[in-house]
């Protein structure tokens, strides 16, 4: 890997993780020249920065070609299909914008490599309806915390990194390894039954009625500002329509909001985008009669099976997930690990890295700003997509 002088950057300039609850834990990067810096932990800009590379070349078929040649193959492809779906759009907040005006001229399909995980909150959403809290009112206001599906790690991280004060904050999980008064088990198997008995629980007048939600019960009765945190990253349907079910119960109560934790890869900053230009969240196909929505097919699983052509966006994650159509473009980062697997691949600058950039925070409410810390040759995507029109 070619020396990216990394001794020059300014670890304050460096990323930080969007996730509301990260722990500022350092972690050191090691480079080829054996230069180090120390940066905010965050796996997804660690892996980022790690396989970042100043000397990434264009390639058709695995095969390294020059700039001009892969541009043109790609518009070869494009001229060749039908059909074309854009998909992954892991980037900063202005190239969603430029990528989805991109998709309205040339009325393709397109939606975002956390697709799932979208669909499944703004379904609900519709269905059940919530209210929701930003970062600093969950923080500063909220006297009753219940987080809903969370890892083990997640839970032990939290307690030992989180103080925060005047707070009842308590946890459901799917390991018994973890004893505490306000952790509660929580069966996979039967999730939405015990959310069921949890709600019947906060409903009853007697707080012992169910004896081992007691503790927890006792506290939210007491609260005057509850607030619930599912993990909606959780990829299943019934888990999030119980969460949702939950709250729009415990509203019945008295005044319970949640908080959204949706935001990997900049998906919060997708959805903001998304429904700014065409009203919906995503999963959206452009028309002659304009965007139709259907979370249910317009989606890479359901469209690899018979459309040609994906082009795949991604300049801040090295390593997304792709489903892979008959003929695939890719367009974004230029340590991308399966370049080799595209019939076209494009290196472009990578916001936070080589050039500057925004993304939106979990709770849609502040924008992050992601700093240049080096120089590169690289285009960037607006630049490769005025290219290949």
């Amino acid at each position: 890997m070619q020396d990216l002088h990394m001794s020059n950057i300014n670890k304050k300039n460096i990323q930080k993780d969007t996730y509301p609850f990260y722990f500022s834990g350092k972690k050191k990067l090691s480079f080829n020249d054996n230069k180090e810096i120390f940066i905010n932990e965050n796996p997804n800009l660690s892996d980022s920065l790690k396989n970042f590379s100043l000397n990434s070349s264009p390639m058709i078929k695995g095969k390294k070609v020059g700039l001009n040649q892969a541009i043109k193959e790609i518009k070869n492809l494009i001229k060749d299909s039908d059909e074309i779906h854009i998909d992954g759009i892991n980037c900063d907040q202005l190239s969603i914008y430029d990528i989805l005006n991109y998709a309205e001229k040339k009325r393709y399909s397109f939606n975002h490599s956390n697709w799932k995980e979208i669909s499944n909150f703004y379904v609900n959403f519709q269905r059940y309806g919530g209210s929701f809290v930003t970062l600093n009112e969950i923080k500063k206001r909220s006297d009753f915390i219940l987080f809903i599906g969370w890892s083990n790690k997640f839970i032990q991280n939290f307690l030992i990194n989180y103080k925060w004060r005047k707070k009842n904050i308590f946890f459901t999980c799917f390991s018994k390894k973890l004893k505490r008064e306000n952790i509660l088990f929580f069966s996979k198997k039967n999730f939405e039954s015990e959310i069921n008995s949890l709600k019947f629980s906060f409903a009853n007048n007697d707080s012992n009625f169910i004896e081992r939600f007691s503790t927890i019960t006792k506290f939210f009765k007491k609260s005057k500002y509850p607030v619930i945190v599912p993990n909606f990253l959780i990829d299943n349907y019934p888990f999030v329509s119980s969460c949702f079910d939950l709250v729009r119960s415990l509203n019945e109560i008295k005044a319970t909001k949640m908080f959204s934790v949706l935001g990997s890869n900049n998906s919060a900053g997708f959805v903001n985008a998304s429904v700014s230009k065409t009203g919906f969240p995503n999963a959206v196909s452009f028309t002659q009669i304009g965007p139709q929505y259907n979370p249910y097919e317009f989606n890479s699983r359901k469209f690899m099976k018979y459309l040609d052509l994906q082009i795949y966006f991604s300049n801040l994650d090295p390593n997304p997930k792709v489903d892979y159509f008959k003929k695939n473009i890719f367009i974004g980062h230029p340590g991308v690990k399966s370049k080799n697997k595209f019939d076209v691949f494009i290196p472009t600058k990578v916001p936070g890295i080589d050039s500057n950039g925004l993304i939106l925070r979990h709770d849609m409410v502040s924008v992050l700003k992601l700093k240049k810390n080096l120089q590169s040759n690289y285009m960037t995507l607006k630049e490769t997509l005025k290219a290949i029109e």
